[in-house]
């Protein structure tokens, strides 16, 4: 029962983020994402802590903290892999490989995509997969444009 009640908690906590994040109050969108991982961490609900912090994280890049951003996917797809839930984790990796190539590491980008693409392959993932196509297609042109 307190699992339940915890994640609701949560999982409200984290639609009142993005409704601050939409209303322009960033700050208090911070605040909301903490606290309901604040919830997901007291009961060790690891499934909804690692989509909290893929939540928060394209909460961040679409407010201009894409470092902070990479480190939130990046939890919320190890969160995810140690669980064993793969199509998750490669979801969480495709974040990660968009907000890499946006801060300019392409390797890491690449290296990461390579990953969830594989992955994505494994579970059947095809619209997981098209997304990375694009990814890697739009990294190819930046690079023969610098």
């Amino acid at each position: 029962r307190e699992l339940g009640e915890q994640r609701d908690a949560g999982l409200v906590l984290l639609g009142l983020g993005l409704a601050h994040g939409a209303a322009g109050d960033p700050a208090a969108a911070r605040t909301a994402f903490g606290t309901a991982l604040e919830r997901f961490d007291a009961t060790d609900d690891l499934p909804a802590m690692a989509g909290a912090h893929c939540d928060w994280a394209i909460f961040e890049e679409r407010h201009g903290d894409p470092v902070r951003a990479r480190e939130l996917y990046a939890a919320g797809a190890a969160l995810w892999g140690a669980q064993q839930l793969t199509r998750y984790e490669a979801w969480g990796n495709v974040g990660l490989a968009a907000v890499l190539a946006r801060l300019g590491d392409a390797d890491g980008a690449a290296s990461v995509r390579d990953r969830a693409r594989a992955a994505l392959v494994t579970t059947g993932d095809p619209l997981g997969i098209a997304q990375l196509d694009a990814q890697r297609v739009l990294s190819e042109r930046k690079a023969t444009r610098t």
